[in-house]
């Protein structure tokens, strides 16, 4: 088993081995994992073993360890036991399991950040039809903060979902702030839209009130999509509906001399809500990244990318460049959303030059991950100064 507090690595050299895994085309700059992490060598090779393991029909025969292997891998980076995990294909596929779970309630009222990622909302129509009412708060466009959702939610509010880290403004909530206090105002479920957090920064998941906690891998953790996790409070499962269960959340996933039997009883912790079968070919390549990572494990992670957020906020601020959130404050995230003029036609001039961006909410949303350098952010700066 891994080392869970490994050694933070204090030497460029290390980051600049990882840098030299991710194989860009020349000439490319990529500050878009928000949007999508391209794959590191070892990843691609896992994909590839995989592959040729199939193809003599032996891939699955350690499936279900590496199943736990990689539950056990996501608990350790999210600061929870691996008991509390069930794993899911998306982030809204991690919600939908926690809201099916819940016997919703005529009357029962849902905060949401208006203008949050639609996997934070949209999902909750399920409760809508139940009779619950959502209600959006905070302004539109605008950066809405931890003060924001709990004056919002009131005292009215069973349940509350909020995004870690907003795809758009890269406001990152206060998870243990934010859960306490929305549970000391009496709110019953706190949900965390996790996937542009999950993977840059340390949640540590236990020492919070947040009762469910979803992402997927593909942006801050490298690898294919269509894995992820939905983190359940202690506590909290004997208390939900079973609202997934497949024979994967069954005793007889690991001895199918119980396939037949008709009243097995679903397994006692967080994987009862993992359904059906697997993506094992996903489940590899994903702990492959990890592995790339293994000497730096989150803590490491994190302080390098608060070290490369904060050169990019430097360079920001040289060049009279606001970002929408401080990039050296409490709450900056490793996306940061920039206000310019003409914004739309920077963003497309820095797609020209290689320089790969997003667009959102009217802004230039820039997003580095730890294969990136300083010196990246000096094309960005220089196309965007350009086009004012």
């Amino acid at each position: 088993m891994n080392n869970p507090n490994p050694p933070i690595p204090v030497s460029e050299a290390f980051w600049e081995e990882v840098r030299g895994l991710y194989r860009l085309p020349p000439g490319i700059t990529w500050l878009n994992n928000a949007f999508e992490q391209p794959w590191p060598h070892p990843v691609s090779e896992a994909v590839r073993s995989y592959a040729t393991k199939m193809e003599g029909a032996d891939a699955v025969a350690d499936a279900t360890k590496a199943t736990e292997t990689l539950r056990a891998t996501f608990a350790r980076w999210l600061g929870c036991s691996h008991r509390d995990l069930a794993l899911t294909c998306s982030t809204s596929n991690g919600l939908l399991k926690a809201i099916h779970a819940i016997d919703w309630r005529k009357g029962d009222e849902i905060i949401y950040p208006r203008g949050v990622f639609p996997a934070a909302s949209y999902a909750f129509r399920v409760a809508a039809e139940a009779g619950a009412t959502l209600r959006p708060v905070g302004k539109r466009h605008s950066v809405i903060t931890e003060d924001d959702i709990i004056e919002g939610a009131g005292d009215q509010a069973r349940a509350v979902v909020v995004s870690w880290v907003s795809y758009s403004t890269g406001y990152r909530m206060d998870l243990a702030s934010l859960s306490r206090s929305l549970k000391r105002n009496g709110v019953e479920f706190v949900f965390i839209d996790g996937i542009q957090g999950a993977g840059a920064w340390k949640a540590d998941l236990a020492g919070t009130d947040i009762d469910f906690f979803a992402f997927r891998s593909g942006k801050w953790i490298g690898g294919p999509t269509g894995i992820g996790a939905l983190y359940i409070r202690p506590g909290l499962l004997d208390t939900l509906k079973e609202s997934c269960t497949s024979w994967f959340s069954l005793p007889c996933c690991e001895n199918h001399e119980l396939l037949g039997e008709a009243d097995l009883v679903p397994f006692d912790s967080a994987r009862r809500y993992d359904g059906g079968m697997p993506a094992f070919l996903n489940i590899t390549a994903v702990q492959a990244y990890f592995e790339m990572l293994r000497a730096a494990g989150i803590a490491g992670v994190e302080k390098r990318l608060k070290f490369l957020v904060g050169e990019l906020g430097h360079r920001l601020e040289e060049a009279g460049i606001n970002p929408l959130v401080n990039p050296l404050g409490d709450h900056a995230s490793a996306i940061v959303s920039i206000e310019t003029p003409n914004a739309a036609a920077a963003q497309l001039r820095l797609e020209r030059s290689g320089v790969i961006t997003s667009l959102r909410e009217g802004r230039i949303r820039v997003s580095p991950h730890v294969f990136n350098d300083p010196g990246d952010f000096d094309r960005l700066i220089g196309i965007i100064v350009e086009n004012r």
